[in-house]
């Protein structure tokens, strides 16, 4: 699948006038601007209900009192005495409304904006909604709320509105459990340590950790674009009875971050795997083998793909949450002499390390595990 090529330097640069504004016009200049315009460093602070943009993109509040629609990054949010997600202050409301019904226990929002919460009566993850983003050509030309930092009226000179999906058509994606520091504009995407391999590897208690000793990346696909990206962090995890990760299906094994992670089959085919009811995933081998019990049986059902890639500086992080999944500067493919694929302790690629982590700093993502 071809991902058309993502212009930041574009993207950072405001376009000269408002007038005439074209569909590729739409999202540029959503970044690296004064006034909380800018994509800032994210910090995890662990609060579910506080959410940060990684990318392009602003949420849209409504005023209480005047109805007004404001446009903002800031994504400290609270619940009212009815559950209605509103600003920390309480004067705005979330739109779209978000409501968090009683019993609510978790809170957990992916990167494509659909919010769920964990019921304790019946322990089952329940879709409220989903958000969406907003964007404007100009947003320079967006007029500061007095008084109230952060936030913005939209106004006729920053260009038409576009509403999106967070992790599509350009928008940026969601993080939960992480704002934005604002005292600082985030220059370019960073260069996670895993990148290179040079991260500690550190034991872990879980059966589904492994870290690559030696050469290697895990291959993940993104269930919104279709695109294959990388990573040495191998947190995996299988997608639960009550549909943690949206896009993903019951029994899917993904990572901890909810991308499909590529496998080779019994039969030698790519795949990915997806369990049945009466499947639990037992555990990962140093070969990659996974083992599956069902009963009491346990089987191997095929091995993690490995991808070997010759020159690293052709890879960037997938953003400036993710800076140890990553895919290819292009957004297109790597050719056959840029990528090999192969198999753990073959033709060249590391072995795994079971129940193994390579500590190179876990992105800043807060996503609970499935139930």
């Amino acid at each position: 699948m071809y991902i058309k090529p993502f212009d930041f330097k574009r993207l950072c640069t405001p376009s000269a006038s408002p007038g005439g504004v074209d569909s590729q016009a739409m999202v540029t200049a959503t970044m690296n601007l004064v006034g909380n315009h800018q994509q800032s460093p994210i910090v995890s602070d662990q609060q579910p209900l506080h959410w940060a943009i990684d990318g392009v993109g602003y949420f849209a509040v409504i005023d209480k009192k005047t109805g007004e629609r404001l446009l903002t990054r800031k994504g400290d949010f609270v619940t009212d005495a009815n559950g209605q997600m509103t600003t920390a202050d309480g004067q705005y409301f979330l739109e779209p409304a978000i409501t968090l019904p009683p019993g609510s226990t978790q809170y957990y929002i992916d990167e494509i904006g659909t919010v769920r919460t964990l019921i304790a009566e019946n322990g089952i993850w329940t879709e409220l909604g989903r958000i969406t983003l907003t964007r404007v050509p100009y947003p320079d030309k967006l007029t500061a709320l007095g008084g109230r930092d952060g936030y913005f009226k939209v106004t006729q000179a920053a260009g038409m509105n576009e509403e999106g999906q967070a992790g599509q058509n350009m928008f940026g994606r969601v993080v939960g459990g992480a704002l934005e520091d604002f005292s600082q504009a985030a220059q370019k995407l960073p260069d996670g340590p895993c990148k290179l391999g040079l991260g500690k590897q550190v034991p872990t208690d879980k059966n589904l950790d492994v870290a690559i000793d030696g050469d290697g990346y895990f291959v993940l696909m993104s269930s919104v674009t279709g695109e294959s990206l990388y990573t040495r962090q191998g947190a995996f995890q299988v997608n639960g009875d009550k549909h943690l990760f949206s896009l993903i299906t019951k029994g899917a094994f993904t990572n901890h971050q909810g991308y499909m992670v590529e496998i080779q089959a019994q039969d030698g085919k790519p795949q990915t795997l997806h369990l049945s009811d009466n499947q639990t995933l037992d555990r990962i081998d140093e070969k990659g083998t996974l083992f599956v019990k069902e009963g009491e049986e346990v089987k191997a059902m095929g091995r993690l793909v490995l991808a070997k890639i010759q020159n690293k500086e052709l890879l960037e992080p997938v953003g400036f949450a993710r800076q140890n999944v990553f895919r290819a500067k292009t957004h297109a493919p790597l050719s056959k002499t840029e990528i090999a694929m192969g198999l753990p302790t073959e033709n060249g690629l590391g072995a795994l390390k079971p129940q193994m982590l390579e500590a190179c700093g876990l992105d800043v993502l807060n996503y609970p595990e499935s139930p």
